[in-house]
């Protein structure tokens, strides 16, 4: 009976190019480890309210007594810088401390015969057990107030304990400030004492450094007179090195003047120009010469180079300059040259600054050893200054604290009022809504630790949209577990067998998951002429031969001329499966050269035709590697609308590697196991580095309870729509051949 294709869910359809995005490990699934084991949690926490019920009962009463005491500073007779002091200075907390303490405690026992109580008759240390039940903590209302509680075991009991605890109290505090105001200003007064010895000292001691020192004393600190001297001589040392460098600058500049060819009467009134100091006899001459040049050069701008004007200019010049010689030659130095003195004198002059140079670094090295040998008084004197102003003002410091103590030393610093005696005690325990809550709060969290535990050791896929992430494929088919009521009875004949569900059961809800996946092929192959698929799996015993052998028949049900190939040579079960002999088959074509339509069988459901894997050989893998195989499914590929090779799992031979190489998608099956999900990641990376085209992936086993695929329909994902426990298809054993290469 043919189906309407349009009836399947689009669901199960997959998209033309696998998923972009990597595949990531799932997280923690909070709402499904919380209320996917909901009896987990509410057992656990009826179990640990029972648990605190217990514990309360056993519990014995507990009695409290509370009282109030309020310390105040007396400070009315204080200066006022003492009161602000003071008033920082808080006790309290110490006091609070102090309340739990033997030195009380013992005292309280002993004044108020406590021993003698019936709370405390049989203890052996009965201040450890009222410092075990006593509480004092400050009051939240105001920071004078100390709130005093105690716990026990007996009513009347409680109230004599803390009776007894607050006048030791009292008592201590009146006993220990006065001591501490006497031994305060016994101490400060030694200390005084002892401080205006160190003063007496000290003065000694800084009169005999200032008789034998070298310094010269001015209100009473030391100079160095030195110092001042090397300032001097350094400071006449840079004016001298400043001028020197000047000159020095000034020779070099003519120098080069004269390399590079300049006029020397050009140099001359450089030299005239920049040497203000020297009142040389190149001056006159110069100024009247550098007349005539800037005349001649104006003249010869307004009126040309030949002009008579400029004539007349050019041989007043040339008549200065003759005459310039010719006084020169008269003074008794006929060819001076008055560049050349002025060269000479620059040097003079320079190395006149180089002896006083000379002569300063000598005076500065002589003076400097004087002062180093100054300044270790200076040193010495320093430390003697500073230590006499740090004995000062501790001793200042000691003297008014002195004052300040004995204003106060007869004075009482604290005052303790008990603002609320003792009360009668009364029941405070145990709480019985505490005992309940924590003993639910603790099943509750043991139970939610267990279901975290739980979800984290959970190795199985959840949902359709986590294979999708994890595989990087789309789920295109979910099969339900075998039916084992009435419909699995059902059989039209004897030789199909009874799994094959497309053929017995054409209107059960496993033959209409099986035309899901049918349905899901058609879609993807549209357009695109004949189909060769394979169909494998990660583990055996995942239902790949079931699924091929139900896929086949519900594709030749469709109209499709479909083929089914057996490529599991080492444990072939399409033959069993349809009733037919395993006589001929795949190793025939490839080993035997036996032609494709010999090595075929025609099956009794009409369209679909089988092609078993024929005799056993004893290398499987090379079988399927030759060029004979690749041959045989050209040839197949041209007489079928749709061929299906049944291959084995990936994760337990090499097999599915050869023949992915040569179809056109791979069909992977997982069933819902404790580790199906590491287990088809496996699978899919080793399809993936072979190359394959991985179409999608089919979820065998999925539990027929699950209400969002009865009847094979469905839009939604519960919390846990996979679940595993069932049986595996096939029978076959985790090991899928020994390590020979043998089948088992």
């Amino acid at each position: 009976m043919q189906h309407v294709e349009s009836d399947v869910s689009t669901s199960a359809d997959w998209p033309s190019e696998l998923p972009a995005d990597k595949p990531t490990e799932p997280g923690l699934d909070i709402t499904r480890a919380l209320f996917g084991r909901k009896w987990l949690i509410i057992l656990f926490t009826g179990v640990g309210l029972g648990l605190g019920h217990l514990h309360f009962s056993k519990q014995p009463p507990t009695f409290a007594s509370y009282s109030k005491i309020m310390v105040q500073k007396s400070m009315a007779h204080l200066p006022v810088d003492y009161v602000d002091a003071a008033r920082k200075d808080d006790p309290i907390d110490n006091h609070i401390y102090l309340m739990t303490q033997p030195a009380i405690l013992e005292s309280a026992i002993e004044r108020g015969g406590l021993k003698e109580l019936r709370s405390l008759s049989h203890v052996t240390n009965p201040a450890g057990v009222i410092a075990k039940g006593l509480r004092a903590n400050r009051s939240v209302m105001t920071k004078d107030v100390i709130e005093l509680s105690y716990f026990g075991g007996d009513r009347h009991d409680c109230r004599k304990i803390l009776e007894a605890v607050v006048d030791a109290y009292k008592l201590w505090l009146s006993d220990t400030q006065r001591n501490n105001a006497t031994d305060a200003l016994r101490l400060i007064s030694e200390a005084r004492d002892k401080l205006d010895r160190d003063l007496k000292e000290y003065q000694t001691k800084l009169l005999d450094f200032q008789e034998r020192s070298s310094l010269l004393f001015v209100d009473g600190r030391g100079i160095n007179t030195f110092d001042r001297t090397l300032e001097d001589i350094e400071s006449r040392r840079r004016t001298a090195s400043f001028e020197r460098q000047q000159l020095q600058t000034h020779l070099e500049t003519i120098q080069s003047g004269l390399e590079r060819g300049t006029s020397r009467e050009a140099l001359l009134l450089v030299a005239n120009t920049s040497d203000k100091t020297e009142k040389s006899e190149v001056n006159p001459y110069m100024n009247k010469i550098t007349e005539l040049v800037i005349e001649k050069e104006r003249m010869s701008k307004q009126v040309g180079a030949s002009h008579p004007s400029v004539k007349n200019i050019e041989a007043a010049i040339d008549s200065l300059r003759r005459n310039f010689f010719q006084e020169n030659a008269t003074t008794g130095v006929a060819r001076r040259d008055l560049l050349d003195v002025y060269i000479e004198s620059l040097r003079e002059r320079i190395r006149a600054f180089d002896r006083e140079l000379q002569k300063l670094d000598e005076q500065f090295k002589a003076t400097q050893v004087d002062a180093k040998r100054i300044a270790s008084e200076q040193l010495e004197q320093t430390h003697l200054l500073s230590e006499g102003e740090q004995r000062k003002k501790l001793f200042d410091l000691v003297v008014e604290k002195l004052q300040a103590v004995d204003l106060a030393k007869n004075q009482g610093v604290l005052n303790a009022n008990v603002t609320q005696q003792p009360t009668p005690g009364v029941q405070v325990g145990p709480d019985f809504a505490k005992y309940l809550g924590l003993g639910g709060a603790a099943g509750f969290l043991v139970a939610i630790s267990l279901s975290f535990l739980l979800e984290v050791a959970d190795k199985s896929f959840r949902n359709p949209d986590e294979i999708t992430k994890q595989l990087g494929l789309p789920v295109i088919g979910h099969i339900p577990e075998l039916e084992v009521g009435r419909d699995a009875r059902i059989v039209r004949d004897g030789v199909v067998d009874r799994s094959l569900s497309t053929h017995h059961r054409p209107r059960s809800r496993m033959a209409e998951a099986y035309r899901a996946v049918r349905a899901a092929l058609f879609f993807g192959t549209r357009g695109q002429g004949n189909r060769v698929i394979q169909i494998t799996s990660a583990d055996p015993g995942d239902g790949k031969s079931t699924l091929a052998a139900n896929l086949a028949v519900a594709i030749a049900t469709s109209g499709k001329k479909c083929l089914l190939v057996d490529a599991d040579l080492r444990r072939p079960r399409v033959h069993a499966l349809f009733g037919l002999e395993n006589t001929v088959g795949v190793s025939s074509v490839v080993n035997d050269g036996l032609d494709v339509p010999d090595a075929v069988q025609q099956s009794s459901i009409a369209n679909l035709d089988i092609m078993t894997v024929g005799p056993r050989v004893e290398n499987p893998a090379e079988l399927l590697l030759s060029p004979r195989f690749t041959e045989l499914v050209a040839v197949l590929r041209e007489r079928y609308d749709f061929v299906l090779f049944d291959t084995p799992p990936v994760l337990a031979v090499t097999d599915p590697a050869a023949v992915a190489a040569h179809v056109d998608g791979v069909v992977l099956v997982v069933r819902i196991t404790k580790r199906s999900r590491p287990h088809g990641k496996r699978a899919c990376e080793t399809l993936d580095l072979i190359g394959a085209r991985v179409l999608g992936v089919v979820v065998n086993g999925v539990d027929g309870r699950t209400p969002d695929y009865a009847g094979g329909y469905g839009s939604s994902y519960g919390a846990n729509p996979y679940r595993y426990g069932g049986s595996r298809d096939g029978g076959y054993s985790d090991a899928y051949f020994t390590e020979s290469g043998s089948t088992r």
